[in-house]
């Protein structure tokens, strides 16, 4: 199931790992369990590493809250 949220409802969500091995770890949010987020929001700064090692974006989408994606390696070609 997909659910539209803000990226303010995400990190203040709080994440539960179950104790059963079974079922996959999730983010609680307004009473909802959501393992997986796709977020549609503008770039708003880009930063790589001089050596190309590292970078990260920040992510916003008017919710008065940004998110940091960061990547190493052969990821910060992605």
């Amino acid at each position: 199931t997909a659910y539209k949220l803000w990226i303010k409802d995400i990190v203040s969500g709080k994440f539960i790992t179950p104790g059963n091995i079974e079922e996959p770890p999730y983010l609680e949010v307004r009473n909802l369990k959501v393992s997986r987020v796709n977020l549609i929001a503008s770039c708003i700064l880009v930063y790589k590493g001089e050596d190309r090692i590292y970078a990260n974006i920040t992510l916003d989408d008017g919710s008065g809250e940004a998110i940091r994606v960061k990547s190493w390696r052969d990821d910060v070609r992605l």
